[in-house]
């Protein structure tokens, strides 16, 4: 309902990471945990981030499509409780390949993203979505949940799923 509103450049440099050198221990991480084919989440351990729908659509892609696809969650743990609950539910899924990387450094996170298949953001909410814009730099397919300002961010760089999609979505 306002009146004469803008909207400005959020000031980020989406390419910050691209002229970084790969960081061969992460590499090495990487070919200890993960196949070649993974998929890369980066964003905080938290409920309303939802990583528990990619590890459910990485259990369908490993079960129903017989996919050797890993998944890198890169990020902080916010919420205990939700960080152990992500641990339980590939343990119970029996998911492959599934690596919690924890806060990573510039080099190494430059290194995942180089490395990735895909990038995916299932959050429920987003004021901007920097990780997206960093993955899309490396050339990484992006697929993304329309949250927030997702959309606006990502333009036609990614693919858009729709605000309510699940793991069956987000695995096909």
């Amino acid at each position: 309902g306002f009146d004469d509103v803008h909207v400005i450049p959020a000031g980020v440099d989406p390419c910050r990471l691209t002229s970084i050198s790969p960081s061969l221990a992460t590499l090495d991480d990487l070919d200890a945990t993960v196949p070649d084919h993974f998929v890369l989440n980066v964003s905080q351990l938290l409920p309303h981030k939802s990583q528990h729908v990619l590890i459910q659509a990485l259990h369908i892609l490993q079960t129903i499509h017989a996919m050797d696809l890993g998944l890198v969650l890169v990020g902080t743990v916010r919420s205990r409780a939700y960080g152990r609950g992500l641990e339980e539910l590939g343990r119970r899924l029996r998911v492959r390949h599934l690596l919690f990387a924890g806060r990573q450094s510039d080099a190494a996170l430059a290194t995942m993203y180089r490395r990735a298949t895909v990038f995916a953001s299932t959050s429920m909410h987003e004021g901007l979505g920097i990780p997206p814009l960093e993955a899309m730099a490396f050339g990484v397919p992006s697929i993304v949940r329309d949250a927030g300002a997702v959309a606006e961010t990502v333009g036609a760089g990614a693919l858009l799923l729709p605000e309510d999609a699940g793991p069956v979505l987000f695995a096909e």
